[in-house]
């Protein structure tokens, strides 16, 4: 038995669902209000590294003519002391010290009594192993066991058993980790009750991670989603959205992403994201939960010990006794008030408002100084007063009598309307870490000076084609110096109508569009309230479906939510260091352009934000990327509606290959595009390969077509860098989806090929019957299998002497291998691929762009 530490960097996935009820948002009426619930859901990924062992077996049946079968194999752990230790397969069997399962075999189908080793053949068993919580002990060296097994098998009718030498393992001690999650009770957008539309005031959504484990938590990250209704029970037009993140005091990236990197034993990691929401409301309840992921032991290897809960009121800074300069959470528990401190430290905060006062020292012309006095206290204190009207007031200073200068974040104005359109009341509330001191708090009234407009939000929109309402809102704006705004549209889609007009202080448009049968899709809006200084504005999608399309017009769906402009051409050369991308535009649309180093997959990649709010003037737009370099060998570029967050649809990328010279290449293009020769495939050749006027057999390079029925076509590359078929024609040849061409390069050197990435609206690639040269030309790095599957669908298998699926390749050392599909050797083998001359079983991994020569028995169904 081998066990060993290779897998030390697997990462251990969670869910985290919050559910936010918000209630009590006031619906303008004369004399009424309305309560509504709008529960909105986020979700959460925390990932992070533990250790896992890989515990491996290789079984060497060298019987010519008898196969081991009925094979069992139980694996044995032993403690330091060689006392038993309990490993499960039961994710939720919380007792064991060690999860197991089988995680690969090749050469076997089962290990548990039914397995069978053919005659002359091997089989190779992989288990993975992950400690529960406590395997590891508390002392950094962690604890020995011993990984062992018994194997049995059945051999030409009698039954056999042994012992397999057992090797040593170290489980280092793990992480418990401690989630808080901190919500404000009350948050603030547009009042109902004003005729003015008032924006966002972003708060935040918190969390601190604490480590009460032995061991310390690698590489610890949190994905956050952004947040999602899911019960809006007087359908509000409402939004929720987060703009920001920051991590331990620095600011996160573009993505919703906090990396906390490690944290150690007895330590907190403290990050939050910046929230916004479209009307002003209340939450009352915040719940968290958690989910384990059974493929990696479920509960039994969970290092998350709890989730909890707190309403926030307000992230403060605990800034003496040599604390850090980390912002803390501030939370009521209750009636109790508690600061959840990044030094992980709970300490207890007494509120001594009754024995506080405020009162206002001076004014003059937009300044206030306030006084506030604190009664002695023992350790940290809070007080809340009522005071004057808080709306846009901004607290300057705040200076203790003693001398020392208040952090800013520890006091704050705040309201709250107790019931239905009451009015609000107000009030100033402060923090510090003792009392009997007298503050002077200078204060300035900012609504004088120049404000931008606010839109009230707008939100996706759903219509059909045939419906005889048409889609039809509102578009409103107002200004709180009193001006009242312009209003614009984008460029309209056909036949769509924006009529602006105006109510008092209120700038009103409203839009009217009755879409016709040819307008099915996904059209990108953008309105801009202006007051000739500032701006405010919404870029909304507006969805048309198809006039029996069956879609609930109160959800938006699935195409609208992930609808990305299109690119449709990244020109790129070798030499130029420049990627040029090109996409389809809506005049008066903002978009944002990414880019990624990473290797395209469909989840994972890190992106960057490369060129923000590019104006578009007409229905196509370029972006030139002069940082691309001329030694990178790939990047992948995506163009988004401006403020969209990343994701992996619609990629394009730029990839580079050196190709010989004077030797003979397998060549296909590494991304989806154009194929043809006389477009970006063939020009990229040309950016390596050089060519003559000789013809085929000349110095220059050919080019090789294998056709569908078996024969060859031979091109040749002339010397002003065109490709001409053998007669000296121009060549007009297109490389079949997902096929490759052979060339005899001459001169060599790099080649920069340019297209689209991954599967979306990829064409169907047709197999030939007999050879055919292949090539998985979508940016991607897949497994032969995987990729056969999704061209060829159902290959043929059979054994050595029957006709059957092959495959020729060469691996990165040059060496040939022949594999064939197997079909009749049993289940332990069947529709896998094998080496001929190994007869091992492999499943040999292609990078994009690489070429194999496939053998078919019969043409696949299209």
């Amino acid at each position: 038995m081998n066990s060993n530490n290779s897998k030390d960097s697997i990462v251990r996935t969670l869910l985290l669902t919050m559910i936010l009820v918000f209630t009590g948002i006031n619906m303008r009426a004369a004399d009424e209000s309305l309560c509504a619930v709008v529960k909105i859901e986020i979700q959460q990924e925390l990932t992070l590294e533990r250790q896992a062992f890989d515990a491996h077996m290789r079984i060497n049946n060298g019987l010519p003519s008898s196969p081991l079968t009925s094979v069992d194999i139980d694996v044995i752990f032993e403690d330091a002391d060689g006392n038993t230790v309990l490993a499960t397969s039961d994710p939720s069997n919380t007792n064991a010290l060690f999860y197991i399962r089988v995680d690969r075999m090749e050469g076997i189908a089962d290990v548990d009594g039914n397995g069978n080793v053919l005659a002359s053949t091997s089989a190779d068993i992989h288990w993975l192993i992950i400690p529960s919580h406590g395997a590891g002990g508390e002392s950094p060296a962690g604890l020995r066991y011993f990984v062992g097994a018994t194997l049995s098998y059945d051999l030409d009718g009698d039954h056999h058993e042994m012992d397999v030498t057992p090797d040593s393992i170290f489980v280092k001690p793990m992480p418990s980790l401690v989630l808080d999650y901190f919500l404000p009770e009350d948050v603030y957008g547009d009042d109902a009750f004003t005729q003015l539309i008032e924006p966002p005031v972003p708060f935040s959504l918190g969390v601190r991670v604490g480590n009460d484990g032995p061991g310390n938590a690698v590489d610890l990250k949190i994905e956050s989603s952004q947040p999602k209704v899911i019960e809006n029970n007087l359908g509000l037009l409402i939004g929720f959205s987060i703009t920001g993140s920051e991590v331990n005091g620095q600011d996160g990236t573009d993505s919703l992403l906090v990396d906390f990197g490690d944290v150690n034993a007895d330590t907190a990691g403290i990050a939050s994201w910046t929230m916004e929401c479209t009307l002003s409301g209340e939450f009352t309840e915040f719940t968290a939960s958690f989910t384990h992921s059974d493929e990696l032991g479920g509960e039994l290897t969970s290092l998350i010990d709890e989730v909890n809960t707190h309403f926030l009121l307000k992230r403060v800074l605990c800034y003496s006794n040599g604390r850090d300069s980390i912002h803390d959470f501030l939370a009521l528990d209750g009636e109790v008030i508690t600061a959840y401190e990044s030094d992980y430290i709970d300490t207890s905060v007494t509120d001594r408002s009754s024995g506080a006062t405020l009162s206002t020292q001076s004014a003059s012309g937009i300044s206030t100084t306030y006084t506030l006095t604190t009664p002695a206290n023992d350790g940290p204190l809070y007080v809340s007063l009522d005071s004057d009207d808080s709306d846009n007031k901004d607290i300057l200073s705040v200076q203790r009598d003693d001398g020392t200068p208040v952090p800013l974040d520890n006091v704050w104005f705040q309201k709250d309307r107790p019931n239905g359109n009451s009015p609000w009341e107000h009030h100033l509330r402060l923090f510090d870490m003792e009392g009997g001191y007298t503050y002077t708090i200078l204060v300035e009234d900012i609504s004088a000076t120049p404000q931008p407009p606010v839109i009230q939000y707008i939100g996706d929109k759903v219509t059909f084609v045939g419906d005889p309402l048409g889609l039809g809102f509102m578009v409103e704006a107002t200004d709180i110096n009193g001006t009242v705004p312009l209003l614009s549209a984008s460029e309209l889609p056909s036949g769509a109508e924006f009529t602006i007009t105006t109510n008092g202080v209120i700038a009103e448009g409203d839009f009217f569009w009755r879409p016709q049968a040819y307008q099915t899709g996904v059209y990108p809006m953008r309105f801009v309230a202006s007051d000739g200084t500032y701006t405010d504005e919404e870029t909304i999608r507006i969805y048309v479906g198809a006039e029996d399309e069956s879609v609930d017009e109160n959800d938006i769906p699935v195409s609208l939510s992930d609808w990305d402009p299109v690119v449709t051409n990244i020109t790129a050369t070798s030499d130029s260091g420049t990627a040029v991308v090109h996409w389809v535009t809506s005049s008066g649309i903002l978009y944002d352009i990414y880019r990624s180093y990473d290797e395209y997959s469909v989840s994972n990649m890190t992106w960057t934000l490369v060129a923000s709010n590019i104006l578009a003037q007409g229905h196509t737009e370029t972006w030139s990327d002069t940082e691309l370099g001329t030694e990178r060998d790939l990047a992948y570029y995506k163009v988004l509606l401006s403020g969209d967050p990343t994701n992996e649809r619609r990629v394009w990328g730029v990839m580079r290959m050196e190709l010989a010279d004077g030797a003979y290449s397998l060549v296909a293009p590494p991304l989806r595009g154009s194929r043809m020769l006389s477009g970006t495939f063939g020009t990229a050749l040309t950016e390596a390969w050089l060519g003559d006027d000789q013809g085929p057999g000349g110095e220059g390079t050919e080019l090789y077509l294998l056709n569908s029925d078996g024969s060859w076509q031979v091109l040749y590359l002339d010397s002003a860098g065109s490709w001409r078929n053998g007669d000296g024609t121009l060549a007009t040849a297109e490389l079949a989806a997902g096929h490759a061409a052979m060339a005899r390069g001459a001169g060599g050197g790099t080649a920069t090929f340019t297209g689209q990435a991954g599967t979306e609206d990829a064409t169907q690639v047709v197999i030939n019957a007999g050879w055919n040269l292949l090539s998985p030309g979508d940016g991607r790095v897949l497994h032969l299998s995987k990729f056969i599957a999704e061209t060829s669908g159902t290959p043929i298998g059979g054994v050595p002497a029957t006709p059957k699926d092959q495959v020729v390749y060469w691996d990165n050392e040059g060496t040939q291998h022949r594999l064939i599909l197997i079909d009749g050797w049993g289940a332990s083998w069947d529709g896998n691929w094998v080496d001929s001359v190994s007869q091992e079983i492999t499943d040999p991994e292609l990078q994009s762009g690489e070429v194999i020569y496939y053998y078919s028995v019969q043409v696949a169904e299209e």
